[in-house]
């Protein structure tokens, strides 16, 4: 199966396999910024949300992980990430239960998924 992604300002979408024309919305949230699927399995998908920077209240998502190829979306946020704002996420291809995230204002973190980690071997 061939996978597409698209990110944009409105929607997160993702193709079906390959010659079909079909894109379904996924998530639907005005800040998405950022997006990265798991090396080995493509329904393990994290988005990332921001925020406009001219509002007084963030309203920015967060960190966001689908195990369903988008069909349903969990929060990842915790303490540590005090602003929602994410602005780039990269998943380890060694060690896809490891993701490094980075963030507007916030600085660098590595998620460490003890769930994930037992779905892959090392």
């Amino acid at each position: 199966m061939h996978w597409l992604t698209s990110l944009c300002s409105f929607v997160l979408a993702v193709a079906l396999p390959a010659g079909g024309a079909t894109w379904t919305r996924v998530l639907v949230d005005r800040f998405i910024q950022s997006l990265a699927v798991d090396p080995r399995n493509a329904d393990l998908v994290y988005a990332g949300g921001t925020d406009h920077p001219y509002h007084d209240e963030p309203l920015g998502r967060g960190l966001m992980r689908s195990r369903d190829g988008g069909r349903t979306w969990e929060s990842l946020n915790a303490p540590e990430l005090t602003r929602a704002k994410i602005a780039s996420i990269t998943v380890d291809p060694r060690q896809p239960s490891r993701l490094y995230v980075c963030t507007s204002g916030n600085g660098m973190f590595v998620y460490e998924d003890q769930e994930t980690a037992k779905g892959h071997a090392p």
